[in-house]
């Protein structure tokens, strides 16, 4: 029995808003609605807020005009520039409010112009994975204001906030359900959207090891996927071991994946939402192009987020 039974994944691209609407049903998971809106400008975060709220409020409302929510429940996939992502040391010792206060020394001294109480920050141990051989942590900041926008927008619209995530880990949620991971839960995925690139090796289906940088150019994510793998090498994180290799982002394509293919001999799977997994509502089949299903993996996979 599902925490509530229809929850709608919203994600912010540099270009445009997309929606995915997914119901809990007793026949199983059901994508009810589906869409997206491109914004008339850049949406910057970090601007006015007047003006952000208003491309984000158009984009929004143009999506619902043609199909409204079921649901009051939204949570948010957002990208790489909302955050601060970061590996540091994760002592064991501490309690709760104690290694909080640590990750915001640490943040203070890394970004000293900026206050370490302006952040939200959440945590994943990486001690339970084997391979990283360290009691490291990632740990994932993102300003409060920016959070408060996003909520004032929910607030408008009579919608209840449930989470906001990194684009790249939101996509994530969905390899467990559709990713048909025969080998094992060590995967790497890679998520490209907004000239963003971000690599991760997921261990036991938590992702332990990032990569992310600004593309000059989309040509250069073959030489970045090589550069990734090689940091993995120096990390002596095993590849044979691995039990696949996804892809998603709203700048991703069938192009790119047997372009990938090419150059690495192994499948990077499309993240499609639409699978096996996930029914798709007959009353959409036919209003929105399948082959462009697989660019919805972050609004899809915070939609199917339950904790």
């Amino acid at each position: 029995m599902s925490l509530y039974q229809c929850h709608t994944g919203l994600n912010i691209t540099g270009d445009r808003l997309q929606l995915v609407e997914i119901e809990y049903k007793d026949e199983g998971l059901i994508l009810s609605n589906i869409g997206e809106e491109y914004f008339d400008e850049y949406p910057d975060p970090f601007g006015k807020e007047t003006k952000f709220n208003s491309l984000l409020q158009k984009a929004f409302d143009e999506i619902i005009l043609r199909k409204p929510l079921k649901s009051n429940f939204v949570s948010f996939s957002l990208p790489f520039y909302f955050f601060k992502i970061l590996e540091l040391p994760f002592d064991h010792s501490l309690i709760k409010t104690d290694l909080i206060d640590q990750f915001k020394w640490e943040l203070a001294t890394l970004y000293p112009h900026e206050k370490e109480s302006e952040f939200l920050t959440q945590h994943i141990d990486l001690s339970g994975c084997k391979e990283m051989g360290n009691n490291n942590a990632i740990l994932i900041s993102a300003q409060k204001k920016q959070l408060k926008i996003i909520h004032k927008f929910c607030v408008r619209n009579n919608l209840q906030l449930k989470f906001a995530d990194y684009t790249h880990i939101a996509a994530n949620n969905l390899i467990q359900l559709v990713g048909n991971n025969e080998r094992g839960n060590n995967f790497v995925s890679l998520h490209i959207s907004d000239r963003y690139y971000s690599f991760s090796y997921n261990c036991d289906n938590i992702p332990v090891f990032f990569d992310i940088k600004r593309l000059g150019s989309i040509v250069e994510i073959i030489d970045s996927v090589s550069a990734s793998f090689e940091k993995v090498k120096k990390r002596s994180l095993p590849i044979d071991s691995l039990g696949a290799y996804f892809l998603s982002g709203a700048d991703v394509s069938e192009t790119l994946a047997g372009q990938l293919k090419q150059n690495f001999e192994t499948d990077f799977h499309l993240l499609n939402p639409a699978g096996e997994a996930i029914i798709i509502d007959e009353k959409i089949k036919d209003s929105f192009d399948k082959n462009e299903f697989h660019t919805f993996a972050a609004p899809a996979g915070i939609a199917l987020r339950l904790i």
